[in-house]
């Protein structure tokens, strides 16, 4: 049987095809990335707020030694979402005790004396010992 049809009509029904075909694949198969587990989403959530220090790395590297394969994006993701700030005077005494033993304090600062000349003073302090390990005092600065 023939008849005759609008263009429009022809469209319509190439659009309407195209869309069932497309819930038809949807529905077939599995598209995209699975989705993360909800004890690792808690995981990833418990371990940065129990260590504020760690990084997704860190969080990444200790997963995989639990044997789950995320990767290091995924954790960035999560951590961005924990919204972890804590207060920023502790993590800046943490930062300083961590590796308080290899961390130093120096300080270039000029003395006038008596006579109005100035010495500069070159000072070096350790501060996991708090022990001065260098103190100069010259009238030249270059020397």
């Amino acid at each position: 049987m023939l008849g005759v049809v609008k263009p429009e009509t022809v469209v319509r029904w190439h659009r309407e095809g195209f869309r069932l075909y497309g819930r038809f694949l949807s529905r077939r198969t599995e598209r995209g990335r699975p989705r993360v587990p909800c004890e690792l989403r808690e995981l990833i959530q418990r371990r940065a707020i129990e260590n504020p220090t760690w990084g997704a790395p860190r969080i990444n590297g200790e997963l995989w030694r639990l044997g789950c394969e995320i990767s290091e994006r995924t954790v960035s993701g999560f951590l961005t979402r924990v919204g972890r700030n804590g207060d920023a005077r502790k993590r800046w005494l943490t930062f300083l005790k961590n590796p308080r033993d290899v961390i130093v304090a120096m300080d270039l600062f000029t003395v006038p004396t008596a006579t109005f000349r100035m010495l500069y003073c070159f000072f070096v302090i350790s501060h996991g010992r708090r022990r001065v390990l260098r103190f100069n005092v010259t009238k030249h600065p270059t020397s």
